[in-house]
């Protein structure tokens, strides 16, 4: 539960073309919402970390402490389009049923955002693809989607109109962590953790989830990644930009990139 406790929504600020305004009125999030990103490159997801971690900033601040006394996680879905790119349960994309594995087809991956009830969406940007959807399935994603962002694996997207910035550790350390992985793998269990039987048999069993996807990203893919995440930083600051789309836009960009 490490997300749901390290994040604030204080810790992040927000323009909207170009103007300064309260970082929560950027996802309206409410009690059931759930954020889908969907992800088509190796590690391509980072370019939309500060999104992420704001959506389980806001979960964990709307119901006021309760489901960070109860340890939950928040609702985020990570949909791999194409390929395995990458574990991201440092996110707290976690348990393993928050990632899901797609073929590199639109016509797949709308039923699987609209089966796990998404309703706030992040998407690769990119050129839009004609899909004829099978039937029902966009009026579906259309009744309940509340907002779509573009984003990019840069972590700069084409005429952005959106804009989050943070200059607290804390939103470093989940892309840190997930661009270096080997080196929190070999950290010794810490001392609360190994007194806690049920705790304990839980990381090692997420350690093991970790090491086994390790080969899923390229190492020249890995370090493609780590250039880009340092390329956002700016004197201890990380900064990220997104465009708003319509729904119809965005379903016309699930498939691969």
């Amino acid at each position: 539960m490490h997300t749901v406790a390290q994040l604030k929504p204080a810790m992040f600020a927000l323009q909207v073309d170009g103007a300064a305004v309260p970082v929560e009125t950027l996802l309206d999030w409410q009690s059931h919402d759930r954020l889908g990103v969907v992800m088509t490159t190796p590690l391509g997801a980072l370019g939309a970390s500060l999104a992420i971690q704001l959506a389980i900033a806001c979960h964990a601040a709307h119901a006021g402490g309760r489901r960070l006394a109860a340890s939950w996680y928040a609702e985020i879905y990570l949909f791999h389009v194409g390929g395995r790119w990458g574990d991201f349960s440092l996110f707290d994309f976690w348990p393993s049923r928050r990632d899901i594995f797609l073929p590199g087809d639109a016509r797949a991956v709308l039923p699987a955002l609209n089966s796990h009830g998404i309703t706030h969406l992040l998407i690769p940007d990119g050129p839009v693809d004609t899909v004829v959807h099978d039937f029902k399935e966009p009026e579906a994603a259309q009744d309940r989607l509340k907002l779509c962002f573009a984003y990019s694996p840069s972590g700069e997207t084409a005429d952005a109109d959106i804009a989050l910035s943070s200059d607290d550790p804390v939103t470093l350390e989940n892309m840190h962590d997930t661009l270096w992985p080997e080196v929190l793998l070999d950290q010794p269990v810490d001392a609360e953790r190994s007194a806690d039987p049920v705790r304990l048999a839980d990381h090692l069993r997420w350690r093991a989830a970790v090491r086994a996807r390790l080969d899923e990203v390229a190492p020249v893919d890995r370090a493609e990644a780590r250039g880009r995440a340092l390329a956002l930083l700016d004197d201890g600051q990380i900064s990220e930009t997104y465009r708003r789309v319509t729904t119809a836009w965005a379903l016309q960009r699930l498939g691969p990139a």
